[in-house]
């Protein structure tokens, strides 16, 4: 019995540690092939996959084909962009080299507090708009699908995401907004993809 015991003891400890091995392995994983960047005018670095390459809004229909064949959108981004330049002259564009359309855009501002009412405050503020989009354009249906926020030792992050679907052509995209606050800056990240995956994991390596 006592044999049996320990055995188990044994095989429960390899179990554990292969998980632990394997948890350490993914957080890893997401570091590889990576690149630092400095945001524009400011000492403070992210670390984003490396098929992101930086860009403009005045670069923006040649670093995204797609824009080619959807000039609305295209305007749209430009218009984006222009209106957030009014606060951060420098705003740092990225665009994925791999997909059909991803780009975000981070716009640096001094700290400001994150809490439950700056959440409900975005929240609401999101909304309003997508019922706006909803409004404008009988094809267009909006739905959200993240809210929460979440916090470490140093710093506090945002995040609410909505699916935008196109029941004209059946194409879905999502928009996907971020504000992070540190002790030295709060940034706002706007993430456009094609696709659910995002940056959340990398603006963890935002320093200083």
């Amino acid at each position: 019995m006592k044999h049996n015991y320990i055995f188990y003891l044994l095989v429960s400890m390899m179990t554990f540690l292969s998980c632990q091995s394997d948890q350490a392995k993914n957080t890893n994983d997401i570091w590889k092939n990576t690149t630092k960047h400095q945001l524009l005018g400011e000492v403070a670095t992210i670390k984003i996959p490396s098929k992101f390459k930086r860009s403009s809004r005045f670069r923006l229909k040649d670093d995204v084909p797609y824009f080619e064949k959807d000039a609305f959108l295209l305007k749209y981004f430009q218009h984006q962009l222009e209106n957030k330049q009014f606060k951060d002259e420098k705003i740092d564009v990225f665009v994925d080299t791999t997909a059909v359309v991803r780009l975000f855009s981070v716009l640096d501002r001094e700290p400001i507090p994150l809490n439950k009412q700056a959440l409900t405050l975005f929240n609401h503020q999101m909304k309003k708009s997508f019922e706006r989009l909803n409004l404008a354009d009988l094809f267009i249906e909006t739905k959200k699908m993240e809210a929460f926020s979440k916090k470490t030792s140093d710093k506090v992050l945002i995040k609410i995401k909505y699916a935008i679907h196109n029941k004209l052509q059946d194409i879905s995209h999502y928009q996907t907004v971020f504000v992070m606050t540190t002790a030295y800056r709060t940034v706002f990240v706007t993430e456009f993809s094609d696709n659910t995956e995002d940056i959340e994991n990398y603006l963890w390596s935002l320093k200083k």
